[in-house]
């Protein structure tokens, strides 16, 4: 079973989350917790109780209803039982991630660290003050950049309990949705968001990213032109329709629209580069490889350079050759006699005195009546 410390520190996860429950269950494999959106989390105290079989149990025995496996654990799960259940689609926070976690919500007592926890039974509400919402927000975005859209959606669904009218964790939990694969959920939380606020971009741009999710390519593409139509200096909107495009493979349209951004950011490496691999996919070689190299003197990365020739299917580039730092050679000293301005560097040798010659013992006198 749970100790009573593992069993709190879930408690505090939960308050700090704002899940809404629908049943718990606690057993020796740890505790599971189902929310009333869908959501199954496992909180594991022992890894050792928590094989590659126990796993797959619980993959296999997850709820009709249940759209999303969470588990939690603060010490690492094996490779095999990790490898498991990422393989099925669950998200999983361990280790060191689930005391980054921890250490966010302010929770790092319950790992271990000081002071103590304090066990606060009952907390006054909190009201949804700027700062407060700042703070889940950033804990949203922090998981978001992170690709564990499962967290992030617990915090930003947690800022709109606080705030519905704040369109910025509104969006951010349609993204989340999208990012889990839960494609109409996300379509409904854009459209909310466009019924409060009709021209909000970032709606807007998201509705198009489920159009793409649903496979409606080309609607996909039109809803960035149009948006590009009310105003053509929006970087981000053609930033996504460039992705698209390369995405999507339509070398020519992408060549264009790549070529009006860098009007404007002419020294933009990795547009260089970008210009240069469809120029190449067009059959202009000679020009592609001229831009590819153009972006290398930029200052483009080798590294990243792998990275995009390996997502278009270009050959991987040579890395850089190692030049070995040069060695000093020392100067050679003119032969010939040393000018007399220069200053001497050394006493000359001390001439030797000559060697003392012997002194002859003086006799000695005799004394009177020897």
């Amino acid at each position: 079973m749970p100790s009573p410390a593992f069993a709190e520190m879930v408690s505090r996860l939960v308050e700090e989350f704002g899940l809404s429950l629908g049943a718990v269950r606690q057993g020796d494999e740890g505790i599971r917790l189902a929310t009333l959106d869908g959501f199954l989390y496992e909180f594991v105290e022992d890894p050792a109780a928590w094989p590659a079989s126990v796993a797959e149990k619980v993959i296999h025995e997850t709820p009709h209803g249940a759209r999303h496996l969470v588990v939690f654990s603060p010490l690492p799960l094996s490779p095999s039982t990790s490898s498991s259940l990422t393989n099925s689609g669950a998200t999983v926070i361990e280790g060191a991630r689930f005391g980054e976690l921890a250490r966010s919500l302010g929770l790092g007592s319950y790992l271990g660290e000081s002071p103590p926890a304090e066990v606060v039974p009952d907390r006054a509400p909190r009201l949804p003050s700027a700062e407060l919402l700042d703070t889940i927000l950033s804990r949203a975005r922090v998981w978001t950049q992170r690709g564990v859209p499962a967290l992030a959606l617990r915090f930003y669904r947690q800022a709109v309990e606080l705030k519905p009218e704040f369109l910025p964790a509104r969006n951010g939990s349609a993204g989340a949705l999208l990012g889990l694969g839960l494609v109409p959920e996300a379509r409904s939380s854009f459209e909310e968001v466009l019924r409060l606020d009709p021209e909000n971009l970032e709606a807007r741009l998201g509705l198009a990213a489920v159009k793409s999710a649903e496979g409606d390519i080309d609607a996909e593409l039109a809803d960035y032109e149009r948006l590009l139509l009310e105003d053509p200096d929006r970087t981000v909107v053609r930033a996504s329709l460039v992705a698209a495009l390369l995405e999507y493979r339509r070398w020519d349209h992408a060549r264009r629209e790549i070529h009006e951004m860098l009007r404007r950011v002419p020294d933009d490496a990795q547009l260089r580069f970008l210009s240069g691999i469809a120029l190449t996919r067009m059959g202009d070689k000679r020009a592609g490889e001229a831009e590819r190299s153009a972006a290398r003197r930029l200052g483009l990365p080798f590294e990243r350079e792998r990275v995009l020739c390996e997502q278009f299917g270009l050959p991987a580039p040579q890395p850089p050759a190692i030049v070995p730092p040069a060695r000093a050679i020392p100067k050679k000293r003119a032969s010939g006699r040393r000018p007399r301005s220069t200053p001497r560097t050394t006493k000359p040798p001390s001439r030797k005195a000559p060697p003392r010659r012997p002194t002859r013992p003086t006799p000695r006198r005799p004394r009177k009546g020897q």
